[in-house]
């Protein structure tokens, strides 16, 4: 289908052809006045022979009778052509002029609702569920509750098995990953609900990799449960990313569905 720059284009290009349909319309309907007035004249001429009315006198008298100006016509036609023309000239500029802006904004308004949810929502959501489910793995032999933070935090290293400990690194990078994206394009944030979940996301990702990695971690338990404990994952930010993608995607759909 059309977009509104072309249809901008086809709405001038009608003025234009409008507008000489018009001024050739008029010179005809001029032209026709004339001949059908000359005729008139001719038949006058040939009715009065023998009448000692003159041409002149004719010609005065069916001026006057039919209201043509025939000395003037040809400067009515030029004049009415060129403000016609020159009308249809700024009304198609001024179309094509609105008809750009209205597509400007339109393509922008597009492109930012997809910049948000190409570069900051979607990676994140994908990270994120990356990471739940590498976490699925690593609790799958253990209590329902378990949570990593405070295993890390309770447990010493002898407590996990190679496999846990592997799981731990690759759900570290993969937060690493996510706290990459949020540097980059948290701009990309739509409220503030969400910006307070994606900070209590970040803390929790710097204290998972920060108590895995104490050098002081045989000391850590006494130090840190009080203060570590209650920063876990914090699990309602993935229903709050996953609320912001269906509602920036419905804007999309609306949006794209009014372009056309």
């Amino acid at each position: 289908m059309a977009k509104p720059k072309n249809i901008s284009l086809y709405i001038s290009l009608l003025f234009l052809i409008t507008s000489y349909v018009s001024a050739a319309q008029q010179s005809d309907s001029i032209s026709l006045a004339k001949s059908d007035s000359l005729t008139k004249l001719e038949n006058a001429k040939l009715s009065s022979k023998d009448s000692i009315i003159t041409d002149k006198d004719l010609i005065v008298d069916f001026q006057k009778k039919n209201q043509l100006n025939v000395s003037t016509i040809p400067g009515l036609v030029e004049y009415i052509t060129i403000v016609t023309s020159f009308l249809s000239i700024v009304i198609a500029v001024l179309t094509i002029i609105i008809g750009q802006g209205y597509y400007n904004v339109k393509r922008d308004k597009i492109n930012l609702l997809e910049k948000k949810l190409n570069e900051f929502y979607r990676p994140l959501l994908q990270a994120l569920t990356t990471s739940q489910m590498l976490h699925s793995v690593l609790s799958q032999d253990k209590d329902k509750n378990y949570r990593a933070l405070e295993a890390l935090i309770k447990e010493k290293d002898n407590a996990f098995s190679v496999a846990d400990k592997i799981l731990i690194n690759e759900i570290i990078e993969v937060g690493k990953k996510i706290e990459r994206i949020i540097d980059v394009h948290s701009g990309h944030v739509l409220n503030d609900k969400t910006r307070e979940n994606i900070g209590s996301l970040v803390r929790h990702l710097r204290i998972f990799r920060a108590t895995f990695v104490s050098e002081e971690k045989d000391n850590l338990e006494g130090i840190a449960s009080e203060k570590f404990m209650k920063f876990t994952y914090p699990r309602e930010v993935n229903e709050c990313i996953t609320n912001d993608i269906t509602f920036l995607t419905g804007e999309l759909h609306k949006k794209r569905k009014r372009w056309y």
